[in-house]
């Protein structure tokens, strides 16, 4: 080394600092390769703790101003709670199943009974309900990255011994970390972890910080079995969560900045100013009086005509805004934006312009698929855990109090009836019609079922027979006939054979006309007349 030239050095040295090595250079990935046009892309090559450890509070921190201060980001957090969670919330539905493998109706109606009871208030303070707290929860671990949630068993102020209390990000301390050496167990980011990434503890504050009191502020050890730290996983090891926004949240502060200029550029340009110019060459005095601030001004009013003191003249000043440009470039961030967020553009940035049935539901299939895989990680990560943690608390407080608080079931094993599915809510379809059509076509030709197509909306097939049940229940006690026409339109007898003399059966060409239809609700309602006056 001592040999070589201080050239030589100093570009090896000049090499080194830019990340080059002769490996690299000979790379035939043009992404591992150094030149003066990548200069700029920085990397660190940290584990994704280390990268959060700097920046995760400032992350936090700078996506909740974007809820606060950002339609964008304050509309897309409302869609994930409206089209994960839902008006209604996630449907319980108890499976559990006898020895002989059906279904135990009357322990599932008072397992689905007793959850909904204890859903109406959930939380440790008395303010939420289970779908609020859902929201809440949900939406912390998109903004934030993540949620911690307590869980507290032995709870006096419920009659099923147990409630919920949702945890500010902000206390779990990202800023505490010790090294596990010998007895000392490892701490992430203010996660105790074992030897293999296991949580064991979190080291909370006992109270948000405050300006100039922290008077009693102190950290507290939680063990793991009373907090569930839900966060979606991106990386292997990774301790804390990443803000869900955090690819997009730079695209979303400059498309507000880049609004908020227009704006201003827009109102100066639509407040009509000139000045007064001095003209040259001229010594007249002028005849304007200087205002307090010592500047010449005149008020300009509707339908007057001024005359302007001698030796001046006006100089007009007209900025020509707002430019063409405006709409286009919002246009192609706000699709920067919903594809980083993974919604489609249209539900985003509120926008039906230009949009057919057929790119509207391409556009939505897609972005509902992305709602079914959150729907699903949030049953696994955040339902699940719950259910069974109530359960069993609702069957220890039932064994306690002798079934005055709790439930009581047939064995006091709390394990035999954690089988449970949820129902997740589905959405409406875009052409009600057609949609209908296919799936009664897709019913007929065996290739999906009654249950499948109605899940698809969130309605439960259960639900549906036991409304019809009742329908006709009811309908039967005024003597009332509510029965529709058969499949199709068509009007058939006892047997379901069409009578091919009917005007409302099909043409010869397969397809079906209006007016077919039409008649065949009219015979059927005729039908249904005879059928009474029997």
């Amino acid at each position: 080394m001592k040999g070589r030239p201080i050239r030589s050095r100093l570009r090896t040295a000049w090499r080194a600092l830019r990340g080059e090595s002769p490996r690299a250079r000979q790379s035939s990935f043009q992404a591992a390769e150094v030149h003066r046009l990548l200069l700029d892309w920085a990397t660190s090559g940290l584990h994704v703790d280390d990268s959060l450890r700097g920046g995760l509070c400032r992350m936090r921190d700078r996506a909740r101003d974007l809820e606060h201060n950002s339609p964008v980001a304050r509309h897309f957090l409302r869609m994930v709670g409206v089209n994960v969670i839902g008006p209604s919330g996630f449907q319980c539905r108890p499976m559990v199943r006898g020895r002989n493998g059906e279904l135990l109706a009357d322990v599932n109606s008072m397992l689905r009974d007793a959850w909904q009871d204890w859903c109406e208030e959930v939380t440790i303070d008395g303010k939420l309900d289970f779908d609020s707290l859902q929201r809440l929860a949900l939406k912390s671990a998109v903004r934030d990255g993540e949620v911690p949630v307590r869980l507290w068993r032995g709870f006096r102020d419920n009659p099923y011994g147990f409630a919920l209390e949702a945890v500010d990000p902000v206390l779990l301390d990202e800023t505490y970390d010790v090294a596990g050496e010998g007895a000392q167990n490892e701490v992430r980011l203010g996660v105790e972890v074992n030897q293999y990434g296991r949580p064991l503890a979190y080291h909370v504050w006992n109270r948000p910080p405050r300006l100039y009191n922290y008077a009693g502020r102190e950290r507290v050890r939680i063990p793991a079995d009373q907090m569930l730290h839900i966060y979606e996983h991106e990386t292997a090891g990774q301790t804390r969560g990443l803000p869900g926004m955090v690819s997009v949240m730079v695209t979303i502060k400059g498309l507000e900045g880049y609004r908020e200029a227009e704006l201003v550029a827009a109102r100066i340009g639509a407040a009509k100013m000139a000045f007064f110019q001095r003209r040259e060459g001229l010594d007249t005095a002028a005849t304007l009086a200087p205002d307090d601030k010592g500047e010449l001004e005149i008020e300009a009013n509707p339908g007057t005509f001024l005359v302007l003191p001698d030796g001046y003249e006006v100089a007009d000043w007209n900025p020509d805004h707002p430019p063409t440009a405006y709409g286009a470039y919002i246009k192609d961030k706000m699709r920067e934006i919903a594809t980083g967020l993974g919604v489609s553009y249209n539900a985003l940035a509120s926008d039906l312009e230009g949009v057919n049935y057929s790119s509207m539901r391409s556009g939505l299939l897609i972005e509902r698929d992305v709602w079914r895989l959150v729907q699903k990680w949030w049953v696994k990560s955040f339902i699940r855990p719950i259910y069974r943690e109530w359960l069993r608390s609702a069957v220890i407080q039932g064994a306690a109090t002798g079934g005055d608080e709790g439930i009581v079931l047939p064995s006091a094993d709390a394990e035999s009836y954690m089988a449970c599915a949820w129902a997740p809510r589905g959405w409406p379809w875009v052409d009600p019609l057609k949609d209908v059509q296919a799936a009664v076509i897709a019913i007929q030709a065996g290739l999906t079922s009654r249950q499948r197509a109605l899940a698809e909306q969130g309605v439960e097939f259960v639900s549906v027979l036991e409304d019809l049940a009742a329908e006709a229940d009811l309908a039967a006690q005024y003597g009332v006939d509510v029965s529709g026409p058969p499949s199709g339109g068509q009007s058939a007898d006892s047997t379901g054979s069409a009578d091919p003399d009917d005007e409302a059966a099909p043409n010869r060409n397969g397809g079906e006309t209006t007016e077919n239809r039409l008649a065949g609700l009219a015979a059927a309602r005729q039908a249904g007349a005879r059928r009474r006056a029997r």
